[in-house]
């Protein structure tokens, strides 16, 4: 408590059990996601959410991430996240780094998250620039198209098998090359 108290620079690396007090499961361990039926039988996590299941069959990728979204929208940032956007109001720079999809770090009122595996909330077009975020799912037609060239929607998370996105981690870079007086491991390995 010493130490942050006289930090003006901190980074939190939060991970699957930060938002494991909101109700929502991890990925592993007990109860954890990898564990747990899918949404079709035979079908591993990695095979719904991944590239060629987007192609193929878009309605059982988009069904299991609506379940997911459904489970967010359900929950509300828990006194983890609340505690690390109260830090981001008294330290001069805190940086939240999440592998999180949930969007609850944000919710919570954190200012500066980088999502490195993207967001539920976000959704961008498969063929053209279209982009939106979104409060939740339910407005829309599962799966999605776009309204501006009738084109698949995917979601704004990293997929099984394809390469995550290059902007959150050029920004996670960049404020690790600024350094950091403290980092903080929460919810993860």
């Amino acid at each position: 408590a010493k130490v942050l108290a006289n930090a003006a620079n901190v980074l939190f690396i939060t991970g699957a059990g930060m938002s494991a007090d909101s109700g929502l499961p991890s990925y592993h361990g007990v109860g954890g996601l990898f564990e747990r039926p899918l949404v079709d039988d035979g079908l591993t996590l990695e095979a719904v959410l991944s590239p060629a299941m987007l192609a193929q069959r878009p309605d059982v990728l988009w069904r299991y991430v609506h379940e997911r979204e459904l489970a967010c929208r359900h929950t509300v940032p828990n006194r983890g996240h609340e505690v690390l956007a109260l830090l981001g109001e008294r330290i001069a720079r805190t940086v939240v780094v999440t592998q999180n999809l949930d969007g609850l770090q944000r919710r919570a009122g954190s200012k500066r998250v980088i999502a490195l595996h993207g967001d539920l909330h976000d959704l961008r077009c498969t063929a053209c620039t279209w982009t939106k975020t979104v409060t939740d799912y339910a407005t829309l037609a599962l799966p999605p198209t776009c309204p501006k060239c009738g084109a698949m929607v995917r979601p704004g998370i990293g997929l099984f098998g394809e390469p995550l996105a290059e902007q959150p981690f050029t920004e996670f870079e960049a404020e690790v090359a600024r350094g950091f007086d403290l980092v903080f491991l929460v919810g993860t390995s």
